[in-house]
């Protein structure tokens, strides 16, 4: 994993040839990260920006002479993610039940191949931390 700083786009681009990445995703809602995730990649890759806020300036001519495409998934706000919470409190419903398998963030790439694959129930990608006291 890249710290986060000015050569993030140099690192990827060193990382992958030259390249770039095909899929880029983006949940900081950061201008910089967002600016630096469409750099990092490559002719036809595909960059998401999850959750809300933040801004990006986007050149178009930039995406379309690189056939890129941008997709948007904005989650929820926070006082509905509040509610959401409460309602599972107040019904007594328990979603990390669901979860068969759980990763550590250097191995999400094993976890999205999980899903995938369509072998598994639910898939999370967990702080080393919370993997930690899962285990205890």
């Amino acid at each position: 994993m890249l710290a986060a700083g000015p050569d993030n786009v140099a690192e990827v681009r060193a990382l992958t040839g030259g390249m770039g990445v095909e899929r880029a995703v983006d949940c900081s809602a950061h201008e910089a990260a967002r600016a630096a995730a469409i750099r990092a990649t490559r002719k036809w890759g595909r960059i998401v920006f999850i959750g809300e806020g933040g801004r990006v300036e986007i050149t178009p001519r930039r995406l379309d002479s690189h056939q890129k495409t941008v997709y948007g998934s904005w989650v929820t706000s926070t006082w509905l993610m509040e509610e959401l919470v409460e309602r599972l409190v107040r019904w007594n419903l328990h979603p990390a039940g669901i979860i068969t398998h759980r990763f550590p963030l250097h191995r999400a790439g094993d976890a999205y191949a999980l899903m995938a694959s369509g072998k598994c129930g639910k898939v999370a990608v967990c702080f080393d931390e919370e993997l930690a006291s899962d285990q205890s």
